[in-house]
């Protein structure tokens, strides 16, 4: 029997082609794509991000260097990673932009959640509103990822007799960070 391959034939995707995904214009994107690329997670991984698993890393000037991630909490895969600053501040300034809409953050909001209503209409049930969050599931993120690559310009259809593109909408990230980041923290 022929060994398999041991990895896809895709790559990660280019510092280009990532600064093109965040333009994208959902809030979400940015704080999302900065995560998993500067720490590898999986797209499974946002299934158990709470607040309380970003923890930022200060050095002696009191400014923020990284932020600690617990990667599935609770679990038995539960494992450590880091984030750069730009991440975390990306992370920050989207949880303050929730606060700011009036949505009451604590160690259990969920880190990527639904997107509500932010004009002033009324809705039945507190429909859409940012006081009643709803977790976004790492399904509802790849498509949101796949929805900005199509907006975006980085994905087109397919030419026949291909069945993948380049570069995987989740997947390529993590691709990034194991070419580019961990290849710098490994130590020789």
């Amino acid at each position: 029997m022929p060994h398999g391959m041991d990895a896809a034939n895709d790559r990660a995707p280019t510092i280009d082609e990532i600064q093109k995904h965040i333009e994208y214009p959902d809030r979400r994107i940015r704080p999302i794509v900065y995560t998993m690329v500067s720490s590898g997670i999986r797209i499974g991984a946002w299934d158990y991000l709470q607040w309380k698993h970003v923890t930022p890393v200060n050095d002696d000037k009191d400014d923020i260097r990284a932020a600690n991630l617990v990667v599935y909490a609770g679990d038995s895969e539960e494992y450590f990673s880091f984030i750069t600053a730009e991440a975390y501040k990306s992370l920050k300034d989207w949880m303050d932009f929730r606060v700011s809409c009036g949505e009451k953050i604590t160690g259990e909001s969920w880190v990527i959640r639904d997107i509500w209503q932010t004009t002033n209409i009324t809705y039945g049930a507190n429909l859409g509103l940012a006081t009643s969050p709803k977790k976004l599931k790492s399904s509802g993120i790849k498509r949101l990822l796949e929805r900005a690559l199509w907006e975006q310009g980085l994905r087109h259809p397919l030419p026949d007799g291909m069945k993948r593109h380049e570069w995987k909408a989740a997947h390529g990230f993590r691709k990034f960070y194991k070419s580019h980041a961990e290849q710098m923290m490994k130590p020789h």
